[in-house]
């Protein structure tokens, strides 16, 4: 068993977790904008490996301008990018739309936190001690 700092309403804690094979690994991505910030909760494969292909994939169609700058329309596309990633996997549960759902705020659970910065074109995966400054 280990302990794994986790950020969760306003404070860092610890908790508990069990090691064993097949334990999910969450993150949350936030989309922002000038403007605008969204929250999407992945609850499995939310390590770098397993988020980064899919977030690239993302941003590179913001940059080839295949989706808007535009948070609230640029949104939709993460969560269909998410729909085609889980769709074909062996485990997939036909009541989860894909690996991003739409969220409001930092969860306790998770290992990752990543932001996508329309403007900049950019995604940063964001340490857990720097996580209070993107609570709502």
């Amino acid at each position: 068993m280990s302990l794994t700092g986790t950020y969760c309403h306003g404070r860092i804690r610890n908790i508990k977790r069990e090691e064993k094979e097949g334990m999910s690994t969450r993150a949350i991505v936030i989309i922002k904008d000038e403007y605008e910030k969204l929250y999407f909760y992945r609850h499995f494969d939310g390590y770098p490996e397993g988020t980064m292909p899919s977030l690239n994939l993302f941003l590179d169609k913001v940059k080839s301008g295949k989706i808007r700058k535009d948070v609230m329309q640029a949104a939709g596309h993460l969560i269909l990018i998410g729909h085609e990633e889980i769709k074909n996997k062996k485990d997939y549960e036909d009541w989860k739309v894909g690996s991003y759902e739409p969220t409001t705020g930092i969860h306790g659970d998770i290992d990752h936190l990543y932001v996508i910065d329309l403007d900049k074109e950019r995604i940063k995966e964001i340490p857990s001690k720097k996580w209070a400054k993107w609570e709502n």
